[in-house]
């Protein structure tokens, strides 16, 4: 019955996991380029028993059953990897410095240094920027001073008299001068592709920081050695193609499915519920088991 009630426990604690996940991405239904996460299960450790006198010679006697029975204690919630393969809606804003990822790759942010801490690489797909002037230009920064980074990871920039910037769909970065020209500034927007979501690290407004190491962070162990990134530059080939190209004056939508969620919110309740009946169930047969035992005796 113990066995029974840790199996019940484990599997509880998940399904009300997998509940705050899709409550989590409910409340940001309507924030610009969110990214819902998914609740990924698994099993958790067997324990192997022993069988009966016989089992390590089973076969021998005609025995069909293995020399070890496996027996799990359940199921628990190992991660909440974002869902980096949904594409949301683009809604044109026509300010200039909104930007917006169709198809593959997100942005590279720099946050400023703080006393306790260095500079944070960060990835988001939030492109609600603004140009801040500072140092005799102007950088491209979000709500937060964060740098939008190019290629090389300065900091987008144009002149401080410039009259407007322009962003091509490959990245390019260009401004437009009083008179009207558009001059390049030999910049390219950072656009890096998620490898592994689970690497990733939310720290809050829509913006998830990657592992020691910055874009070519390390994750888990590659099969021939070395270690696997958690996110990658997007290859230039792709840049301004339909698999990744940069839309000015405009700003992806969240990407959550509202239906989806719902339905996965009553599912996850459901699960709940039948679990907490089988708490109680197997309450009852434990203390019908003591009454046999007891009566025995």
């Amino acid at each position: 019955m113990e066995r029974s009630l840790i199996q019940l426990m484990h599997g509880i604690g998940a399904a009300t996991t997998r509940l705050n996940v899709v409550a989590h991405n409910v409340a940001n239904a309507d924030t610009v380029g969110y990214k819902s996460r998914d609740a990924a299960f698994s099993t958790v450790l067997y324990d192997e028993l022993k069988n009966q006198p016989g089992g390590e010679t089973a076969g021998g006697n005609g025995r069909l059953t293995p020399e070890y029975v496996r027996l799990g204690l359940g199921s628990r919630i190992f991660g909440t990897p974002l869902r980096t393969d949904v594409q949301g809606s683009l809604t044109v804003t026509n300010i200039p410095t909104d930007l917006a990822v169709e198809g593959e790759g997100y942005f590279r942010l720099r946050l400023p240094a703080t006393p306790n801490t260095g500079p944070l690489i960060v990835l988001t797909r939030a492109g609600s920027f603004h140009l801040s002037p500072e140092g005799g230009e102007l950088r491209l920064v979000d709500a937060h001073g964060a740098y939008v980074l190019d290629e090389g990871d300065r900091p987008i920039a144009v002149p401080a008299d410039a009259a407007g910037i322009v962003v091509r769909s490959d990245g390019s970065v260009f401004y437009r001068t009083m008179t009207g020209t558009i001059e390049a500034t030999g910049q390219r927007l950072a656009l890096y592709r998620v490898v592994r979501p689970d690497a990733l690290r939310s720290i809050g407004d829509n913006a998830y920081a990657l592992p020691a190491g910055g874009g070519a962070a390390q994750g888990a162990p590659a099969a021939g050695g070395g270690a696997v990134p958690a996110a990658v530059p997007v290859e230039a080939g792709m840049l301004g193609t339909p698999r990744a190209r940069v839309v000015q004056g405009a700003l992806e939508r969240s990407g959550v499915d509202l239906v989806q969620e719902m339905t996965g919110a009553m599912l996850a309740l459901r699960h709940t519920a039948l679990l907490s009946r089988l708490v109680g169930q197997v309450d009852q047969m434990s203390g019908l088991a003591d009454e046999v035992g007891a009566r025995a005796r």
